[in-house]
């Protein structure tokens, strides 16, 4: 006579020889092992299926919440890892958010700047070709002449520079909301891993 299963044998219930009925008992095992591995299969299979729950609460963004049946040890180990995604996602999409809000305000900025080149730079050009006018005619010196088309030059190429700066902060801008879309996309393609 030989188990089905691994174990130990607690009794054998018949004697050599002895005729036997179809379904009695000929063998105890020791059920012991056998309800060890059961346990840790059950304790395993709870852990997995709030796991489940965990990453199918992530990625819905509802809460995680304990059912009656849920181990308290299990349930609070599984829940900090809940916790810890969710802070984890949070401060990501926070710091890009702090990262595009520092760049609207410096596009803001930019374009106010921008805004009041673009108005006074026909005052710079007119009062440049009036002195152009008088140094010809000889009512002002050559250098009062140079000193108006210097301002001009320098309030043309500052327009330039807030205009090609402005262009750099709306590409980050961008960038920013790419990075957002990415650090959302790489989070749930963790979960869906994980799943």
């Amino acid at each position: 006579v030989q188990p089905s299963e691994a174990g130990i044998v607690r009794e054998i219930a018949i004697k050599e020889g002895q005729t036997v009925q179809a379904g009695q008992v000929l063998v105890r095992m020791d059920a012991n092992l056998a309800e060890a591995d059961s346990k840790t299969i059950l304790q395993e299979l709870q852990h997995q299926t709030l796991q489940l729950r965990r990453v199918e609460a992530e990625l819905s963004g509802t809460p995680f919440i304990r059912e009656k049946n849920d181990a308290p040890d299990m349930f609070r180990k599984v829940d900090a890892a809940y916790q810890a995604n969710r802070r984890a996602l949070e401060d990501d999409v926070a710091a890009e958010r702090a990262t595009q809000q520092k760049a609207q305000s410096d596009l803001a900025s930019t374009l106010e700047v921008q805004h009041k080149l673009e108005q006074t730079l026909p005052s710079y050009q007119a009062q440049e070709a009036a002195y152009k006018e008088l140094v010809a005619d000889g009512f002002a010196g050559k250098l009062m002449g140079q000193d108006k088309q210097r301002e001009r030059i320098e309030k043309e190429q500052d327009l330039r520079a807030q205009e090609y700066n402005a262009k750099s902060l709306q590409a980050t801008i961008t960038q920013s909301n790419k990075r957002l879309a990415q650090v959302q996309s790489d989070y749930r393609q963790k979960l869906e891993a994980e799943r």
